[in-house]
């Protein structure tokens, strides 16, 4: 130990664990998950909603394995201009999405259980003047925006990660 000491071998490890946990720390924090595997997103042209028009239906189909929880999901629009009054948090220019009620009668939830082999939705709406054709072409390219949740594993150990997914 004394030598180590002498040789300065302890001030290099406590170097490398200290740039390993920086390194961790930044991949957490500013490199969020792109994809989870069997956790799967797609959207599909819906018929025109009563109150808003034109939108789309966004589901999610949770193969995983285990139940989550997705929490706090925000849309960001990419081609097509959201509807007037949908949710937005305003500084952030980002749309709340909200799941369907317990009743599944209106879409009021931000935050859904999802069993393993469940599956739910949220729709997307966009302003009035949009086309069903705009809407499916920007499907077919993945350029509806992006959405933006957290994923809360329900396991021995529960956690949490951010999810960022290209629609």
């Amino acid at each position: 130990m004394k030598c180590a000491n002498e040789l300065g071998l302890w001030d290099l490890l406590q170097t490398i664990i200290l740039i390993a946990s920086a390194i961790i720390g930044v991949k957490l924090i500013f490199f969020p998950r792109k994809r989870i595997r069997k956790l799967d997103f797609w959207p599909t042209l819906e018929p025109a909603h009563p109150q808003f028009g034109h939108c789309a239906k966004l589901n999610i189909q949770n193969y995983t394995g285990c139940s989550v929880i997705i929490s706090s999901p925000y849309f960001r629009y990419k081609k097509i201009p959201p509807h007037e009054h949908a949710a937005q948090h305003a500084p952030s220019g980002d749309y709340q999405l909200k799941f369907p009620s317990p009743s599944g009668s209106a879409l009021t939830e931000v935050e859904f259980l999802l069993r393993n082999k469940e599956s739910t939705y949220a729709l997307i709406f966009f302003a009035d003047q949009t086309t069903e054709d705009e809407i499916r072409e920007a499907i077919k390219e993945r350029g509806l925006g992006r959405l933006e949740c957290n994923v809360t594993w329900l396991r021995d150990k529960p956690h949490t990660e951010k999810l960022i997914q290209q629609i």
